[in-house]
């Protein structure tokens, strides 16, 4: 049985969904569904076949039941990490059929936005479900960061900080040299080089600060970043 007392020595908006007050554990419980849905509706798509109508009222009535009181009782982070107790979750609540909509829940889903990335993606045949699945959290986890990243710079007027990384790091096929992409943008490839590390830096933050959310232990996180980075940065 998971603990029925959070641990002193760590914080997160995970433990707060279990342990928090009522209004902490909406809010948190709010943060989990934001980093989930998207995959899990993946998920649900492509491992059951169903119709996109169909996992949209399973999806909405699942995320009823994930917003209720004591969902989250039998979540054990020293197990497993919450993405997978949430798809164990899913699939049985496939298993029984529930699929009318909780009319109290009220989380706004762009299904059209993830239809449309479940139509043009490529997908290797080859690949079991929960592979898919799990493959596509940390895509997520990637994008929702590049989102944050950009709402971060751009108030401060740093979109071509934001751009510059965009076309250096993430994108797709062969990287331009830095000194094109500098004369590009009408600065030295100094500055370039300058704005590449204090992004990069900024970046690496926002993916730990989501991990940290979503872990429930100091051991659980660095395992949770090696995943994605390839090593565990100091973070508290």
């Amino acid at each position: 049985m998971p603990t029925a007392v959070p641990p002193s020595d760590y914080s997160s908006v995970v433990l707060t969904a279990q342990f928090g007050d009522e209004k902490e554990r909406l809010g948190a419980i709010e943060h989990v569904i934001a980093t989930h849905w998207k995959v899990l509706y993946k998920y649900l798509r492509l491992r059951y076949g169903i119709p996109s109508s169909d996992a949209e009222a399973i999806m909405q009535s699942f995320l009823g039941e994930v917003q209720r009181k004591g969902f989250l009782e039998l979540f054990d982070g020293s197990k497993s990490p919450i993405r997978a107790f949430l798809k164990v979750r899913l699939d049985e609540f496939v298993i029984r059929q529930k699929t009318s909509v909780n009319e109290g829940f009220s989380f706004p889903l762009d299904f059209s936005m993830v239809e449309e990335e479940l139509r043009t993606e490529l997908r290797d045949p080859s690949q079991s479900a929960d592979e898919y699945y799990e493959g596509e959290w940390l895509r997520n986890i990637f994008t929702l960061a590049v989102e944050e990243l950009y709402g971060k710079l751009q108030p401060q007027g740093q979109t071509l900080q934001f751009f510059l990384f965009l076309r250096h790091d993430l994108q797709q096929g062969e990287r331009l040299p830095i000194e094109e992409l500098a004369k590009e943008l009408s600065i030295s490839p100094d500055m370039a080089k300058a704005f590449l590390k204090e992004t990069r830096s900024t970046y690496q933050g926002i993916v730990t600060d989501l991990i940290q959310s979503l872990t429930t232990s100091s051991t659980e996180f660095r395992k949770e970043v090696r995943l994605l980075f390839g090593n565990a940065p100091d973070h508290t």
